[in-house]
């Protein structure tokens, strides 16, 4: 019930942003509408991206096997917490506090400001999350790695977004748990995993999908320079960690193709509004997008 009650909020939030993304968009184009739609010479707004439709992947794709790695098995659902062991939520306490204090001992003492109870739900999150880690490293090792478009608001976008982003916190919680415990290159593994996996998730390429995925980068590097000032590493790990990080950033998305296929992306929610409402009600004349073509040039 607590777990279905999670996923609706969720929902909800999430449709509420897209819905507000939206009026703010189309409050721009209609605020200007003037010749400045047309692409200046040299400025590029088609997407250097082809754009995929969920049905494009098989079985073997990045996506789907993002998809198998999030899924809930009904026999064993998602561990939740007792409210009482975390007054604010698992996942916000359990991280946040990680900043500020290490990985927990498994018997905790009564000076430590981890309660038995919590040690123990941690150890029950990461046995639920870790067994998806090489379904993961599947998804991020399969070649042209991508996300269907979003084109419209929902779709296979509300599928993956909340439960991906739970992947990589469990990421961040193992990578924890392996320095701690003196697997300092198991987690810079976690990490590696947890940026890799946010790349994958702005090929969705709207900007939903970006701040997810930039924000699973973010906390990835955060992380790693938090576990580099506690923990020393060997050297050559430090190196390693390091050439992967810049492997990552070489494989981030441009902003650029974010805003080009955001500019996609009202133009295709124009044209689903369009389908019902009356004939005279031409909403890309009203906001004077009706003759606006994507440019052909191939600056990027």
């Amino acid at each position: 019930m607590a777990r279905d009650k999670g996923r609706r909020r969720w929902r909800k939030r999430v449709l509420i942003n897209l819905i507000l993304i939206c009026l703010a968009l189309l409050g721009v184009f209609y605020g200007f509408r003037r010749a400045w739609i047309a692409p200046l010479p040299g400025v590029r707004l088609e997407m250097a991206y082809p754009i995929r439709e969920e049905g494009d992947f098989g079985p073997e794709s990045a996506y789907q096997l993002l998809l198998l790695a999030i899924a809930e098995p009904e026999e064993t659902p998602p561990p939740e917490a007792a409210e009482p062991i975390w007054p604010n939520g698992f996942w916000t306490e359990a991280l946040t506090r990680l900043k500020t204090q290490p990985w927990p001992q498994p018997a905790p003492g009564a000076d430590s400001p981890w309660t038995t109870a919590q040690v123990a739900d941690l150890e029950r999150v990461l046995a639920f999350y870790r067994p998806r880690f090489a379904i993961l490293d599947r998804a991020l090792a399969a070649p042209d790695p991508q996300m269907p478009t979003m084109r419209t608001a929902g779709g296979p976008f509300l599928r993956y977004f909340s439960p991906a982003m739970r992947l990589g916190q469990a990421l961040v919680l193992s990578a924890h748990c392996r320095a701690a415990g003196g697997d300092v290159a198991g987690a810079y593994g976690d990490l590696a995993r947890a940026a890799r996996l946010g790349n994958l998730i702005t090929r969705g390429v709207p900007v939903v999908n970006a701040l997810l995925g930039r924000a699973l980068l973010l906390d990835s590097c955060e992380t790693a320079w938090l576990l580099a000032c506690r923990y020393d590493g060997p050297s050559d790990v430090l190196r390693h960690a390091a050439s992967d990080y810049l492997a990552c950033a070489d494989a981030v998305l441009p902003v650029a193709e974010t805003m080009r296929a955001e500019a996609q992306f009202v133009l295709d929610s124009v044209a689903s509004a369009q389908g019902s409402l009356p004939a005279q009600f031409d909403l890309e004349l009203m906001l004077g997008i009706a003759d606006w073509q994507p440019s052909r040039t191939t600056l990027r």
